[in-house]
């Protein structure tokens, strides 16, 4: 099985069915859409093998022991905590380029650009090469080098995300935020970031070391930044990512926020789609000179969604509305359109599904008129290689 996730804000069951209990999984990155299912292969004391890259391993685990939390807090289960312990016991680190053998097959990840760890998977069996891509960024960030493109591939499975346009100029809108940023502290505000815990409260982090202004960083982006600090290799630039994270200060549980408030400052937090974490705890709090930068993609259904689209958030059924100004920038850590024509056409394969998406159908379509033997599956579809 390449890649486990689930959709925790879809407004579907979180639960997705599985057709067959596979022998073995491959995890692309530790964002929970590709990870977050993965302990519930080992129920009922099933043991198989799991592989990922070493930074996943242990950024999979922050989240599914978050994920753990989660669920016995809004009564679904997902997956035990006993199912959680057989994972951590089997899943096996696998460094990029490094390929190994498994009954019969062959595989191995390259690096995406995407995360910290993050990798396209490179499966190969009877001569064939199948290459499943994750998600996956070709261009530099502050945080990581950009992703490799696989060669000579038989078969590619690609992401689809952003097929239908292309982000903004990233060093310009880095500039960007840094001046608003700056503008926002010199007013007597505070800059709030809420940030995905993996990538972008690291990347926010080398950024707002840029400023000579105090900044903080809270809920579960502290842990995974320990967990990046850990992996020199895995980021673009491991000396910068070091004096950003030593320049930050650190909210602790004995930490008072409302304290943090009374003075200009930056902060990051979780939760980046305001579901959760320590973000709702500052938001309703901040001074009319404030204001929040929401940096990542909003799922519909989620309290950062509402709020892009409504100016507004509900807590415990009741519609408040955010007083403070609020602005969006695209962050994105995915390829953008040309990106993901890029990836295709460096792989060159003989056959394209194009997944993990909106507009895979009409992505597939614009890769047959370039000559690809292009498709995008439906949910339950099988094919033979």
């Amino acid at each position: 099985m390449l890649d486990c996730g689930i959709k925790l804000h879809s407004g579907e069951s979180p639960e997705p069915p599985l057709a067959a209990a596979p022998e073995a999984a491959i995890i692309s990155h530790a964002h929970l859409d590709h990870s977050g299912f993965s302990p519930a292969l080992f129920a009922g004391g099933n043991v198989i093998e799991c592989f990922a890259t070493p930074p996943t391993v242990d950024l999979c685990e922050l989240l599914l022991r978050d994920t753990l939390k989660i669920q016995k807090l809004n009564r679904y289960k997902l997956f035990s905590s006993g199912s959680l312990k057989r994972w951590k016991e089997n899943v096996k680190a696998l460094p990029y380029n490094m390929r190994i053998e498994w009954r019969g097959y062959e595989f191995g990840f390259g690096d995406a650009g995407h995360i910290p760890g993050s990798a396209w998977i490179e499966v190969i069996k009877g001569g064939k090469k199948i290459v499943y891509s994750g998600d996956y960024k070709l261009e530099d960030t502050l945080l990581m080098k950009k992703g490799t493109v696989p060669k000579n591939v038989d078969i590619l499975m690609t992401e689809s995300t952003y097929s239908r346009r292309e982000h903004p100029d990233r060093d310009q809108l880095v500039k960007q935020i840094l001046e608003e940023t700056k503008m926002t502290f010199e007013n007597g505000g505070c800059a709030l970031f809420p940030a995905f815990a993996l990538g972008r409260s690291q990347e926010l982090a080398i950024m707002l070391s840029k400023l000579d202004i105090p900044f903080y960083i809270d809920g579960m982006a502290k842990s995974a930044c320990e967990i990046a600090m850990e992996y020199p290799e895995y980021v673009r630039n491991f000396d910068e990512l070091y004096r950003a994270l030593k320049k930050a200060m650190w909210v602790g549980k004995n930490m008072d926020r409302d304290e943090i408030l009374k003075e200009p400052c930056a902060i990051i937090t979780t939760a980046g789609m305001l579901e959760g974490g320590p973000v709702l705890e500052y938001i309703f709090k901040l001074n009319q000179n404030s204001r929040i930068f929401i940096t990542g993609y909003q799922v519909k259904g989620t309290k950062g969604y509402e709020l892009l689209n409504t100016g507004s958030i509900t807590i415990d059924g009741e519609r408040r509305k955010v007083k403070t100004p609020w602005a969006h920038y695209d962050l994105s850590a995915h390829a953008g359109r040309s990106q993901l024509f890029e990836f295709v056409k460096g792989a060159n394969p003989q056959k394209v599904f194009c997944m993990h998406g909106d507009s895979c159908e009409s992505f597939a379509q614009e890769l047959k008129e370039m000559g690809f033997d292009a498709y995008a599956p439906q949910v339950g579809e099988a094919f033979e290689i």
